[in-house]
Protein backbone atom coordinates (compact mmCIF):
# COMPACT_ATOMS: atom_id res chain seq x y z
CA UNK A 1 0.00 0.00 0.00
CA UNK A 2 1.05 3.62 -0.41
CA UNK A 3 0.87 4.08 3.36
CA UNK A 4 3.30 1.22 4.01
CA UNK A 5 5.67 2.50 1.33
CA UNK A 6 5.79 6.08 2.59
CA UNK A 7 5.71 5.82 6.37
CA UNK A 8 9.12 4.35 7.17
CA UNK A 9 12.80 5.22 7.40
CA UNK A 10 13.16 8.87 6.45
CA UNK A 11 16.20 10.93 7.35
CA UNK A 12 14.49 13.99 8.78
CA UNK A 13 14.26 16.38 11.70
CA UNK A 14 11.67 14.83 14.04
CA UNK A 15 10.90 18.21 15.63
CA UNK A 16 9.95 19.63 12.24
CA UNK A 17 8.11 16.47 11.21
CA UNK A 18 5.95 16.58 14.34
CA UNK A 19 4.79 20.07 13.35
CA UNK A 20 3.55 18.87 9.95
CA UNK A 21 -0.20 18.63 9.48
CA UNK A 22 0.04 16.27 6.53
CA UNK A 23 2.43 13.79 4.93
CA UNK A 24 2.18 13.73 1.15
CA UNK A 25 3.35 10.68 -0.79
CA UNK A 26 4.70 11.85 -4.15
CA UNK A 27 5.60 9.72 -7.14
CA UNK A 28 7.12 11.40 -10.20
CA UNK A 29 5.80 14.78 -9.05
CA UNK A 30 2.19 13.64 -8.50
CA UNK A 31 0.64 13.28 -5.02
CA UNK A 32 -0.45 9.64 -4.67
CA UNK A 33 -1.26 9.58 -0.94
CA UNK A 34 -2.19 12.00 1.83
CA UNK A 35 -1.73 10.98 5.45
CA UNK A 36 -1.94 12.37 8.96
CA UNK A 37 0.96 11.27 11.16
CA UNK A 38 -0.29 10.58 14.67
CA UNK A 39 3.19 9.73 15.94
CA UNK A 40 6.80 9.88 14.68
CA UNK A 41 9.06 7.07 15.88
CA UNK A 42 12.69 6.10 15.45
CA UNK A 43 13.18 3.48 12.72
CA UNK A 44 13.76 0.39 14.85
CA UNK A 45 12.35 -3.16 14.66
CA UNK A 46 10.49 -2.50 17.92
CA UNK A 47 8.65 0.44 16.37
CA UNK A 48 8.25 -1.01 12.87
CA UNK A 49 7.84 -4.78 13.07
CA UNK A 50 9.92 -6.80 10.64
CA UNK A 51 12.24 -3.98 9.62
CA UNK A 52 15.94 -3.29 10.04
CA UNK A 53 17.49 -0.80 12.43
CA UNK A 54 18.01 2.45 10.50
CA UNK A 55 20.03 4.81 12.76
CA UNK A 56 19.09 8.46 12.37
CA UNK A 57 15.91 7.63 10.45
CA UNK A 58 12.28 8.02 11.42
CA UNK A 59 8.88 6.76 10.42
CA UNK A 60 5.31 7.56 11.30
CA UNK A 61 2.20 5.80 12.50
CA UNK A 62 -0.89 7.44 11.16
CA UNK A 63 -3.92 7.28 8.92
CA UNK A 64 -5.22 8.42 5.58
CA UNK A 65 -6.46 11.99 5.58
CA UNK A 66 -10.23 12.63 5.53
CA UNK A 67 -12.01 12.74 2.15
CA UNK A 68 -12.25 16.56 2.05
CA UNK A 69 -8.47 16.87 2.45
CA UNK A 70 -7.81 14.09 -0.06
CA UNK A 71 -9.81 16.03 -2.66
CA UNK A 72 -7.55 19.06 -2.17
CA UNK A 73 -4.26 17.21 -2.74
CA UNK A 74 -4.62 13.75 -4.28
CA UNK A 75 -3.46 13.48 -7.92
CA UNK A 76 -2.22 17.09 -8.00
CA UNK A 77 1.29 17.98 -9.13
CA UNK A 78 3.90 19.16 -6.63
CA UNK A 79 5.98 22.08 -7.91
CA UNK A 80 9.51 21.01 -8.81
CA UNK A 81 12.23 22.62 -6.70
CA UNK A 82 15.55 22.82 -8.54
CA UNK A 83 18.55 21.45 -6.69
CA UNK A 84 16.48 19.66 -4.04
CA UNK A 85 18.34 16.39 -3.42
CA UNK A 86 16.57 15.48 -0.18
CA UNK A 87 13.29 13.58 -0.73
CA UNK A 88 11.82 15.22 2.39
CA UNK A 89 10.48 18.75 2.08
CA UNK A 90 8.82 20.78 4.84
CA UNK A 91 6.24 23.38 3.84
CA UNK A 92 4.94 25.73 6.50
Amino acid sequence: SVYEAVRYAWKLDPKKARKADLVLAVQQGIIVGVFIADEWLEATPENFFGTLVRPGRWGFVGREAPEDILKLYLRHRVPHKRGAANPVRYVF
